[in-house]
């Protein structure tokens, strides 16, 4: 069969900075190798307003179209599949990724969609399209599967790929040299322009965080590609497309020390081969699973920065977050982060559910008084099958037709005590200001910045 994967873009977001779809690419592979024709489009890559899409997918005619959905794009993608449906009634139409796995309830108040695809999709993806080309398949042992029946959605369990190494990335059908070209001009870490590539070693995550739906997507075992295999694609990138520097997309890259040091030993082993690469851990690691030795080994490796998800300065927000982190275990890691040369960026979050003014002016307070270099203040919003997302829903407080916004977009709802929207946006702009009012700090977030993206930071702000 004839297959479309699509990202979709929400150009309502103001958001774009567009990252190679890594998860698209492992699910083309195993389409691939199911013997089917995949095309993958990412329409925030080309900045593609969803009516641009329709007209980019109708020419190439595909016989399915799968959409990799986020839950703030889902009223974009609904735009894309409406439109798709009109203008080529015969094809497939089927949602997966992280919303369609979050809320499984949205396919059945969504008539759009033929099928939805939920949790990782190279076992069941491939299933469908066997069952679609008229092959004999049990539709009930399809893993993930979302359907219509007489008796309403039967939704089938998720699938977790037990062996990762099962499955590798068809890295030509992403369309590296595009994000090249775009994310060279906004990128805002020390590598400055080189060459990135987004990789994965590890899925799952198994803290029970309220507000997070890591575990939801991926499960809470964590899994793991090998090191050989992840530094072949490594290799592969290096020579074919001149990437120099590697974002891991982990949710829990240091969770388990031996994953770091298996690592950190592959890259020893192949360093000869891949001179001047660097790491980096955009989605961030856990502060308090870091010790020297880690450090010393992630430095060693070619790691500049360290990403940290604090979240908030406030021990009872903390608690109803249950974030299960010690403040003054990551203050201590903080600095020996900067013992050991690397330098740190921190997540924060403002706006929580129930929180106080007391409470985030302690996040804020927290953050300036730390060691770290730079950080991000992101606005709180419930994300779809989350714990928090389900006390909200059940309380009244999240209508049925909730459409999320990302974290750093203006929010029309706030669930935090006492403040208006307004009054959260006051809170995200003097948090920045505070923070990035120390000199060295301003000079480490500014340096490695373009200025389109320096032009965006300051807009934030001010």
């Amino acid at each position: 069969m004839k297959v479309l994967l699509l990202h979709p873009h929400n150009p309502l977001e103001g958001y774009h900075y567009p990252v190679p779809q890594v998860a698209l690419g492992y699910l083309a592979s195993a389409l691939k190798a199911a013997g089917h024709e995949v095309e993958v489009l990412d329409a925030l890559l080309h900045g593609w307003d969803p009516d641009r899409t329709v007209e980019e997918i109708a020419r190439r005619v595909p016989d399915v179209v799968g959409f990799r959905v986020w839950s703030h794009q889902v009223r974009a993608a609904e735009r894309v599949a409406a439109g798709v449906r009109a203008a080529m009634p015969s094809a497939k139409l089927v949602i997966g990724g992280p919303h369609a796995t979050t809320d499984q309830e949205y396919f059945g108040r969504s008539p759009l969609w033929d099928f939805a695809i939920a949790g990782e999709a190279e076992e069941g993806f491939p299933l469908l399209l066997a069952h679609l080309s008229g092959s004999s398949v049990d539709l009930f042992r399809i893993p993930g599967l979302l359907r219509r029946t007489d008796q309403g959605v039967q939704a089938n369990p998720l699938s977790q790929v037990e062996d990762l190494d099962r499955f590798s990335v068809d890295w030509e059908c992403l369309g590296l040299p595009g994000y090249h070209r775009k994310v060279a001009r906004t990128t805002a870490y020390d590598h400055g322009r080189a060459k990135n590539a987004f990789l994965f070693m590890t899925r799952g995550c198994p803290y029970p965080c309220t507000y997070c739906a890591a575990s939801i997507t991926n499960g809470r075992r964590i899994r793991s590609h090998s090191a050989a295999r992840v530094f072949d694609d490594i290799e592969h990138l290096y020579g074919r497309y001149g990437v120099r520097h590697f974002n891991l997309m982990d949710d829990n890259f240091t969770f388990r020390k031996e994953t770091v040091m298996e690592f950190c030993d592959e890259f020893d082993r192949r360093r000869a081969r891949i001179p001047g690469v660097t790491f980096h851990n955009p989605n961030g690691v856990r502060v308090d699973r870091l010790d020297r030795e880690m450090l010393q080994r992630m430095k060693r490796a070619g790691w500049q920065w360290l990403h940290i998800g604090v979240e908030s300065g406030s021990e009872a927000t903390l608690r109803r977050m249950k974030k299960r982190l010690d403040l003054r275990k990551a203050a201590e890691n903080i600095a020996l982060i900067r013992e050991e040369g690397l330098k740190c960026w921190g997540f924060f979050m403002l706006g929580f559910v129930g929180e106080t003014r007391e409470e985030i002016e302690a996040t804020i307070q927290w953050a300036v008084d730390s060691r770290l270099h730079a950080a991000t203040f992101s606005l709180f919003s419930p994300i779809p099958g989350t714990e928090v997302y389900r006390e909200l829903r059940a309380s009244g407080e999240i209508p049925e037709d909730y459409l999320m916004t990302s974290y750093m977009s203006p929010k029309t709802k706030v669930w935090a005590q006492g403040l208006a929207p307004e009054d959260l946006l006051s809170y995200q702009r003097r948090a920045l200001l505070r923070f990035y009012s120390r000199p060295d700090r301003a000079w480490h977030l500014l340096r490695g910045m373009s200025p389109a993206t320096v032009i965006n930071r300051m807009r934030q702000i001010f």
